[in-house]
């Protein structure tokens, strides 16, 4: 395909973007054109009861895409047992003794008669601006025949879809049945002999269950090829302002996440001066997390900073403190995708100023000046003396503030 061919078809595939629904049982889920300017949009009660009486399963998917997006599709596609993986890919292996492993997701399905089976591509988007997706990343895009989305990836990146598009409606209380929804797509995909790009926000192996979906593919007999994405761990924060490492005041950096399995609330570090934390998908526990931060003795007055909807034309950039983060971000109706920094690094640029700090990232390193930084690097130094002493720099417990 010629590029100007390329660019010719990308006004009609956009058009062709299909609207999903799913219900937070997983029992029904729509395809339907949707309506101009928008991605997707929720649907009513009937569209989901017209799904249920959609044509038989084997009828449906022997339709054209073009005929599968005039009408209603309900799941349950042809799926096969699992086979042994390819050796020749890095990723090639059994299943690890521990950790998650997804099951009942392969049992009793075959490949449809006489068609190849397709292949499979884990594709990270990156933190939303096209100009961040890699280029082998957006090679799976414009090659895909079926891409199926994650709900937090920006409209930008999925403009960039050429072939037919399905976005999971991953949200809280129904991600269980969206990621069964997103198996039953992959498997109609992959019957139908086509390549399918799963395509994940930021990174697919940092939260983004990514380890699981190649497994689950493996028990299909698909060895998924896994293309990185930029990881709004780091590059959230830097299109923020905030480094999250800084000589004299920022060491190390931990990773976290808001929701653990099964909605846990996940463990959290202790705290350390020169210490930055970095916490995805945890702005819907942002209370809590200030409440498990304090109760793992940081200080009331750690700045903290949320960057939402990084790299973007949509992007804002939040600041305050462990003690007073949660009440600015809900004043001002904070939203995921967001990053939430932790730590005196969030001070280094931005100084003491709390609140929201920018609509987009231009601009917002206006008046940085080594004052600040020197005033960042002093906090750290006077909360190391009172974590450290002894001539050997032994450890004193700090007295948890209830």
């Amino acid at each position: 395909m010629t590029e100007s061919t390329r660019r010719r078809r990308r006004p009609r595939a956009l058009a062709a973007m299909l609207a999903v629904t799913l219900t937070c049982d997983g029992s029904a889920s729509a395809f339907v054109p949707p309506p101009a300017g928008t991605l997707h949009s929720p649907f009513s009660s009937a569209t989901a009861a017209a799904a249920a009486v959609a044509p038989a399963a084997g009828r449906a998917s022997q339709q054209h895409p073009s005929q599968q997006r005039r009408g209603l599709l309900q799941g349950g596609y042809p799926r096969w047992s699992s086979s042994s993986s390819s050796s020749s890919s890095p990723l090639a292996g059994s299943a690890p003794a521990g950790g998650v492993v997804p099951t009942d997701h392969t049992d009793g399905w075959e490949p449809r008669d006489g068609v190849e089976i397709g292949t499979c591509s884990l594709v990270g988007s990156g933190p939303g601006d096209p100009d961040l997706l890699t280029v082998a990343g957006l090679r799976e895009l414009q090659s895909a025949d079926l891409v199926i989305a994650d709900r937090l990836v920006s409209k930008e990146i999925l403009g960039l879809v050429e072939g037919e598009l399905r976005v999971a409606r991953k949200y809280p209380g129904c991600a269980e049945q969206a990621q069964r929804e997103i198996y039953r797509w992959m498997r109609e995909g992959l019957s139908a002999g086509k390549h399918v790009v799963r395509l994940k926000i930021g990174d697919p192996f940092i939260f983004g269950r990514g380890g699981e979906e190649v497994l689950v593919m493996r028990e299909l007999g698909v060895e998924p090829k896994v293309v990185p994405g930029i990881s709004s761990v780091f590059s959230a924060p830097l299109l923020g302002g905030v480094p999250v490492t800084h000589r004299g005041v920022a060491t190390q950096v931990t990773l976290g996440t808001g929701y653990g399995q099964d909605y846990a609330r996940p463990d959290i570090c202790d705290y350390h001066p020169q210490k930055t934390a970095v916490f995805l998908m945890a702005i819907g526990r942002l209370e809590e997390l200030c409440a498990d931060l304090v109760r793992r003795s940081y200080p009331t007055d750690t700045p903290v900073a949320i960057i939402e909807n990084a790299s973007t034309p949509r992007q804002r950039v939040i600041k305050g403190t462990v003690d007073t983060i949660s009440k600015v971000a809900r004043g001002l109706k904070v939203k995921a995708p967001a990053t939430i920094v932790v730590g005196e690094v969030v001070s280094v640029l931005h100084g003491p100023e709390q609140g929201l700090l920018s609509d987009a990232a231009e601009g917002m390193f206006a008046g940085v000046d080594k004052e600040r930084v020197a005033s960042a690097a002093e906090r750290v130094a006077e909360k190391k003396e009172g974590l450290f002493s002894g001539e050997a720099g032994e450890k004193v417990p700090v007295r948890r503030q209830a």
